[in-house]
């Protein structure tokens, strides 16, 4: 008898057990399934990007670092190295980003020469002042009305704080005329 008794205060304990197994089974199985469909689906992403585990670091480690954005317009005959004025004719504008020690620049050229070349350069003004930092990112082709884009991507140093670009038709950014921005600080 003593056998049975301990048969039927186990029994409920038991069943007890198996029905909350029964119960919770499904819903860590359905957890499981959707954090593995999860990850899959990040994988298959990344695969089908192109992305490897080293571009996701990099791009995690320079998503922590601050980016610094500013806009210049460009300033057609304007060579003061950076400088203001407000007579001279616009041409266009600069969208410059920096984060750590690369600058991206947009160009942006409207009203400019028509069918023409412009070659981009990029300057320090600070701590150095009107400083060629990259001579010739490379060219921005107008169209026939005097349209055209570019985007250009350039190492700086590290303590360099003020910046503007030349985009000019010459070869070089030291032969009239010049088409500085003005200067921006990207710290």
């Amino acid at each position: 008898m003593k056998k049975c008794i301990y048969a039927f205060t186990i029994l409920p304990a038991l069943l007890l057990g198996l029905m909350t197994a029964v119960f919770a089974v499904p819903g860590a199985a359905s957890a499981v399934a959707t954090a593995h469909n999860t990850k899959a689906r990040v994988l298959a992403s990344n695969k089908a990007c192109g992305a490897s585990k080293a571009f996701a670091v990099s791009a995690a480690a320079s998503a922590v670092a601050t980016a610094h954005n500013a806009k210049a317009r460009i300033l057609a005959t304007n060579g003061a190295c950076g400088g203001s004025n407000p007579a001279l004719k616009h041409i266009g504008f600069v969208n410059f980003h920096r984060v750590s020690n690369t600058v991206s620049m947009n160009v942006h050229l409207k009203g400019a020469r028509p069918h023409a070349m412009y070659n981009v350069f990029l300057f320090e003004n600070a701590p150095k002042f009107c400083h060629l930092i990259d001579g010739r990112l490379g060219t921005v082709r107008t169209n026939g009305e005097g349209v055209g884009n570019g985007h250009f991507k350039v190492m700086v140093p590290a303590n360099a704080t003020k910046f503007f670009a030349d985009p000019t038709v010459r070869p070089t950014p030291f032969i009239f005329p010049s088409n500085d921005t003005t200067t921006v600080t990207l710290p």
